[in-house]
């Protein structure tokens, strides 16, 4: 098997993204901790005490209530995240 280095690279590449993405949800989860409200309701996807917060093309969607705060779903918005809402406890 051979590999190009512009193949090794973009792999390299691919994965330093993956990484740094993962790192800001992280950051993004840790801010929420520290001060639940941020983001926005949307009453036509739940009637649930939720609220959205918007990373790239995903939502986050976290329980308001007691500490801590709970992550209930990172979804893609093109997902019908009406749908995966309601099948979660």
């Amino acid at each position: 098997m051979t590999f190009s280095k512009s193949g090794v690279a973009s792999r390299w590449t691919a994965l330093t993204s993956a990484d740094r993405i993962e790192r800001e949800f992280y950051e993004l989860f840790e801010t929420v901790a520290r001060m639940p409200g941020q983001g926005h309701t949307r009453k036509d996807l739940t009637k649930r005490r939720v609220l959205f917060f918007p990373m790239y093309s995903f939502l986050v969607v976290y329980e308001l209530g007691p500490t801590p705060i709970r992550i209930l779903a990172v979804v893609r918005g093109r997902r019908d995240v009406k749908r995966l809402l309601r099948k979660r406890p």
